[in-house]
């Protein structure tokens, strides 16, 4: 139904041309510009999801490339260099660019919080959610750590460490609903 194909992050896109100027800066570039068509998209999603009746709104991902990178925007030590092979239902090979841990994680931002505070102001106070990575997916099979931690448990205790205060990070800035995703 309507409801349930809005909160699909592709039809979340107001406009073809807002997408296409985001995807098109590089993330050294995004400011300005980036970030008013950014803010401008997302008030309009939210607007769009409120007026369907949906109980609690999100921002549509429309500042990262998934859940995920709530997380992982958050810290250094972490690049996208490493792939996997997955088979479509073609049996076709897809590529998929995976974390691999690199350093010893460090926290550098707190996206998630910036999310929350724009979010209410966007919402003007109604019900939002703000997403993270479940703690579980630290200890994915693709995780990779080698000279980083000693293994993906000690890995995966320090990223929950980091996790709980980009947590509490957002909930001070604003956030009430807090989605964990795997």
């Amino acid at each position: 139904d309507g409801a349930q194909a809005l909160t699909r992050r592709s039809a979340l896109v107001a406009e073809d041309r807002v997408a296409d100027a985001i995807a098109g800066l590089q993330p050294e570039a995004r400011g300005g510009a980036a970030i008013e068509l950014e803010d401008a998209a997302i008030r309009d999603v939210v607007r769009r999801q409120i007026d369907i009746g949906l109980d609690v709104v999100t921002d549509g991902e429309f500042r990262r490339w998934m859940f995920m990178n709530s997380f992982y925007d958050a810290v250094s030590g972490v690049r996208t260099g490493k792939s996997v092979t997955f088979r479509n239902d073609r049996g076709e090979g897809v590529e998929l660019a995976v974390h691999e841990i690199v350093a010893p994680l460090v926290q550098v931002d707190s996206p998630a919080a910036r999310e929350a505070a724009f979010m209410v102001e966007a919402t003007g106070g109604y019900p939002f959610k703000v997403t993270f990575p479940a703690p579980s997916i630290f200890l994915h099979p693709f995780t990779t750590v080698a000279g980083a931690y000693g293994s993906v448990e000690e890995f995966a205790e320090a990223a929950i460490e980091i996790e709980r205060q980009l947590v509490r990070e957002a909930v001070e800035a604003g956030g009430i609903y807090l989605q964990f995703d795997f």
